[in-house]
């Protein structure tokens, strides 16, 4: 079978953290406030949530843009994250994708992971996620980074402890993704031809490849020490955004779906301290940020069932995290099922990931394992 791609439109990757806005609800809940939510869920009937085996399996998704215009098509997803929820006992499971993951998402078409979106829409990328993992996704949430930032400032910050102290020198400024910075594009590339004795001839100097280290004006310099940081929204979201590091440990796919983990946790337990959960302007305040920037298929009935699950003893304290990755010396759960492949010509010459085995057996025992052991 011949391995093609459709075409779409090509964006910077910015991830974004969502499960932190599924505890709005549970703040909502034990506060007990006269909010809009809390008021509909004491006066109407809850309905049964989906599940399997006792869980009830979330997808979420972070769009690769701002604004009212995050969800039209065209847009990439660059934060993939399963999150499993216990309807009983049992820890909550969240299972990061990394956006390279090379995937057959319609018969003959092969992509990034974070392309489905773009190319075939929303069904199309649940359903690809569900047939990688081997479990049944109940619900969807998709938003874009302005909830996540809305989210963290609402709550005055997180504390988060940097691992490593790092330094990202292509950090990408929003709205200078196409900006020239100045430079004469032509010349660019016809002083490369030059320097490297090949022909001067329009065709081959328009093939001359340009590289983000061309268009300093894009980019800031972002730098993080080690230690406990209280950031903002913006401080967080480039903390688990950043992707270019110079500190090898942190330069990796890998690293940032676990620095993005760190901060979900983070604003969990801020959002479920006493000073938020008894803070009526918070809440508040956190649940209008729900309703503008998230869209998801979890209806008000199922959020009312959420919330008695979470009032019937949920653990909510831990929670365990797995990222899907290649053997890249670390022992979090996942690392190992990836590959990069050497060859990169079967992708069309793209650095991808790509599992072990072609039916992605090992990947789903080890969610299975992961979401039911204990």
């Amino acid at each position: 079978m011949t391995k093609k791609t459709k075409k779409g439109k090509k964006k910077l990757s910015i991830p974004i953290l969502l499960v932190t806005l599924a505890f709005i609800f549970i703040g909502a809940s034990k506060a007990s406030l006269l909010s809009p939510i809390s008021v509909l869920t004491k006066v109407i009937p809850s309905k049964s949530l989906l599940k399997t085996e006792g869980r009830t399996n979330i997808l979420l998704i972070g769009i690769d843009q701002r604004g009212s215009n995050q969800f039209q098509t065209g847009i990439l997803t660059d934060t993939i994250i399963l999150a499993s929820i216990p309807n009983n006992s049992g820890k909550i499971a969240l299972v990061s994708v990394p956006r390279d993951l090379w995937v057959e998402y319609e018969t003959g078409y092969y992509a990034k992971i974070n392309e489905i979106y773009a190319f075939a829409g929303r069904e199309k990328m649940v359903a690809t996620v569900e047939k990688i993992l081997g479990i049944p996704i109940h619900y969807h949430i998709f938003t874009g980074f302005d909830g996540f930032i809305g989210v963290i400032d609402a709550l005055g910050g997180v504390e988060v402890e940097v691992l490593n102290t790092f330094d990202d020198y292509l950090y990408p400024i929003p709205g200078m993704e196409n900006d020239t910075c100045g430079i004469d594009l032509n010349n660019l590339k016809l002083q490369r031809a030059k320097e490297r004795e090949l022909d001067t001839n329009e065709e081959t100097v328009q093939a001359i490849p340009l590289y983000e280290s061309d268009f300093l004006c894009r980019f800031e310099h972002i730098h993080f020490e080690k230690g406990i940081i209280t950031m903002d929204g913006q401080t967080a979201l480039k903390y688990a955004r950043s992707r270019h590091s110079t500190n090898p440990v942190e330069g990796t796919d890998f690293a940032r779906a676990r620095r993005q983990q760190q901060v979900i946790l983070s604003t969990r337990n801020k959002l479920l301290s006493i000073k938020t959960i008894l803070n009526p302007s918070k809440i508040s305040e956190l649940y209008n940020t729900y309703k503008q920037y998230v869209e998801t298929d979890i209806s008000l009935l199922e959020i009312n069932a959420f919330l008695e699950v979470f009032d019937n003893g949920l653990d909510l304290s831990t929670v365990k995290t797995a990222v899907l990755s290649n053997n890249d010396g670390s022992l979090y759960p996942g690392s190992g099922l990836l590959i990069s492949p050497i060859d990169s010509a079967p992708y069309q010459g793209r650095s991808v990931l790509i599992a072990r085995d072609s039916t992605f057996s090992n990947i789903r025992a080890f969610v299975q394992k992961f979401i039911f052991q204990e």
